[in-house]
């Protein structure tokens, strides 16, 4: 009621019992939280007050505040039913993100407690967990970017490169699905700049090392081998030729190598990781080229 008649409140009122007068002011979402957090008395649905707050976080170009305030550090620090609404939040604001507000919303926290609740099944939360996977699998979204950096995000900062496994879901799996080959042409780049910008030295053998490239190359000879994909030669050709080079030259030097600049490797690659390489680019050379002769 408060925010729906905040209109017919004097400007002053905010300010003296707040900090703004505008009730959407950065400086009064620390006062939200717990009104805010009172909103699981309408659980398990959403209280009717998010569908009134988010649109104008959204409008004004607030959500990064808002959410490391209100969600963050209030909701996902709270009590189950508190941790469950963030879930179904993140579902109701998805369709009105950009790619560039996804990395505001797949935070620390928000994270740690998806992945936690998936991983097993005593958790509390792992129902709601597994249906917050299979509903973002099922948001249309017309903007490969969104699902791009979504899928970005499920992998990396706060996420896991192996969350599929991880959580014993096909979410990744089915994210991609959903882009065309466009989208998989970005996502092949997104691998590679794994792959380039790990700066552990190969020669200590550290298992981080790796983890992170040998991930890298998986991913792209799973996607060579999965036929579900949408297919183009754009792509395909792209991991052919990545995995070419890692596995037969040094890529050093950007500036007389032309269109290789984005191989350049921060820390050179171990003779086992070379063996590996060349390994999986047999192998995607022959599914490619079983591919053009269906």
């Amino acid at each position: 009621p408060l925010f729906r008649s905040r209109n017919n409140f004097d400007a002053d009122f905010f300010k003296k019992y707040w900090e703004r007068s505008r009730i959407l002011h950065g400086k009064n979402f620390s006062h939200m939280i717990n009104p805010l957090m009172a909103s699981t008395e309408s659980h398990p649905r959403i209280h009717v007050v998010w569908d009134m707050i988010l649109p104008e976080i959204l409008s004004r170009n607030r959500l990064k505040e808002f959410w490391e305030t209100v969600v963050e550090s209030g909701l996902m620090t709270s009590s189950f039913e508190r941790k469950y609404l963030g879930f179904l939040l993140v579902l109701k604001i998805l369709p009105h993100a950009t790619a560039n507000q996804i990395p505001l919303i797949f935070t620390a926290n928000w994270m740690r407690c998806l992945i936690n609740s998936l991983t097993s099944e005593e958790r509390n939360l792992h129902a709601a967990a597994k249906n917050f996977c299979n509903e973002l699998c099922e948001i249309k979204m017309t903007d490969r970017t969104v699902a791009l950096a979504i899928i970005e995000e499920l992998l990396g900062r706060f996420g896991n490169k192996r969350f599929d496994s991880l959580t014993h879901t096909k979410t990744v799996a089915s994210l991609l699905q959903n882009l065309d080959s466009d989208g998989i042409l970005d996502y092949v780049a997104f691998l590679q700049k794994s792959f380039c910008l790990d700066a552990t030295v190969d020669s200590e053998e550290t298992d981080d090392d790796l983890g992170v490239r040998q991930w890298a190359i998986d991913q792209m000879l799973g996607l060579v081998r999965n036929s579900k994909l949408s297919r183009s030669d754009s792509w395909l050709l792209a991991v052919l030729k990545f995995i070419f080079f890692q596995a037969y030259f040094n890529v050093e030097k950007s500036d007389e190598i032309g269109d290789l600049s984005n191989f350049v490797v921060k820390s050179p690659l171990s003779g086992e990781l070379r063996s590996f390489a060349s390994a999986d680019y047999s192998a995607s050379w022959e599914n490619w080229q079983r591919c053009h002769l269906l």
